[in-house]
């Protein structure tokens, strides 16, 4: 490792080679051509795979023997920021994002798959609970040792129980940990709504004075259509004031879900007709009252899956998309929804898959694209919706779509 970071000092970052010479400065230490350390210096860390330059070597060659696309400039320092280039430079930024989420899921699938009794290189013993866990581990060894048994076959029962236990433990605190940097999250965006709505007042006010006066038509058509984005942002920060509001009291209750569906329908209602997208709501029972959850908890679910449909939608490019939630009864004991989206749909071999940790299907965003499309696709919504049912002995997988839709989530969940 000190190798290593000794070469990151000369030789890291991604060089650029333009008909087989090296253009200066890309790759050197203060370049950031890729755009990597302008977009990723203040990751929170959700992903452990650290992206900056330091930490790449590799280069990107170009074939331009014309120089038709790619122009140096006079100095013969670098190459003219023309399309071509930016283009080059968004495709090397997206393509290296898309790595990073590879390697991060790959990881996670590596953790929790790897035998509980392998040793592990632990150079961070700085947490309490790990200590405990190390001597949990060590007294399974010695128990297990000491344990007065001629059935070697019970002794190795006993002994990879225990490990598994352990291992398990491990599994729950690497999620802890994940689970504290998305509170630190919510504690912002809940103090972003609490800011927000002070200025509500203030830009209503200026768009009613606006519209008062004497304003050509096209000049009121575009104060119409600030107002109606103005209606769209406010009724999303007061969905998510509501969802943090209800997240404070701890108290747990049975749940409606056709009530809770159709809470959420009007939520979503102006920014689905916004990508024209059709919300339907399809009750084929009504005595869907489940088990008691805390009503935030369905607002996470639902708002991921409508998310991942919606963005489904936009990619398949549909004239009418269309988003669609079944409720019914499985038996007298489950509750189940089907929620249903017509977008490009999911492949077969992903349908285990898209649970996973940091597993996406969503292509990066540019390095210039607003926050919140950078803030998409991480590969944690569905896995946050799994934990959630799961907790509460449900279910979510995938199962085959009716006709004229291409993706069908299933949840089950027990009735009160």
């Amino acid at each position: 490792m000190n190798s290593i970071q000794s070469l990151s000092l000369t030789a890291s970052g991604v060089r650029l080679y333009r008909n087989g010479f090296r253009v200066l400065p890309y790759g050197e230490a203060t370049d950031d051509w890729t755009k990597v350390d302008r977009r990723w210096s203040s990751d929170s860390g959700v992903i452990n795979v650290p992206l900056s330059n330091k930490n790449l070597f590799g280069f990107v060659e170009i074939q331009d023997p014309t120089g038709m696309l790619f122009e140096e400039t006079s100095s013969r320092e670098g190459l003219i920021e023309n399309e071509a280039f930016n283009e080059l430079s968004d495709f090397v930024h997206k393509s290296l994002v898309a790595a990073r989420q590879r390697l991060a899921s790959a990881l996670t699938r590596f953790k929790k798959r790897r035998n509980a009794d392998v040793l592990e290189n632990d150079t961070e013993k700085e947490s309490s609970i790990n200590e405990k866990l190390d001597f949990l581990d060590k007294m399974i060894n010695d128990s297990v040792a000491n344990l007065n048994s001629d059935n070697q076959i019970d002794r190795n029962k006993r002994f990879y129980e225990g490990k598994q236990i352990v291992h398990e433990l491990r599994g729950q605190l690497e999620e802890l940990s994940m689970l504290r940097v998305l509170a630190g999250l919510g504690l912002s965006i809940g103090e972003f709504t609490h800011e927000i709505k002070q200025y509500r007042p203030s830009i209503y006010g200026q768009i009613h004075q606006l519209l008062l006066m004497s304003l050509p038509e096209e000049a009121i058509n575009r104060v119409n259509k600030i107002k109606y984005n103005f209606d769209n942002l406010f009724v999303y920060t007061d969905y998510f004031r509501k969802t943090i509001t209800q997240n404070l009291d701890r108290r747990v209750e049975s749940i409606d879900i056709l009530e809770v569906i159709d809470d959420f329908r009007r939520i979503i209602e102006k920014d689905a007709d916004q990508f024209g997208i059709k919300f339907d709501i399809v009750a084929r029972s009504f005595d869907v009252t489940i088990i008691p959850m805390h009503r935030s908890e369905w607002s996470s679910i639902l708002y991921n899956l409508y998310s991942n449909a919606k963005k489904a939608i936009v990619r398949a490019k549909r004239d009418i998309g269309t988003i669609r939630i079944v409720v019914g009864s499985l038996n007298d004991d489950t509750v189940v929804i089907d929620f249903e989206d017509n977008g490009d749909g999911i492949p077969l071999k992903n349908w285990e898959r898209v649970f996973e940790a940091f597993f996406t299907t969503t292509s990066p965003a540019s390095f210039d694209a607003p926050t919140d499309e950078q803030m998409v696709g991480t590969g944690l919504g569905l896995k946050i919706v799994k934990d959630i049912i799961v907790y509460y002995k449900g279910k979510i997988y995938l199962v085959p779509p009716e006709e004229n839709f291409s993706t069908c989530f299933r949840i089950e969940l027990p009735k009160q």
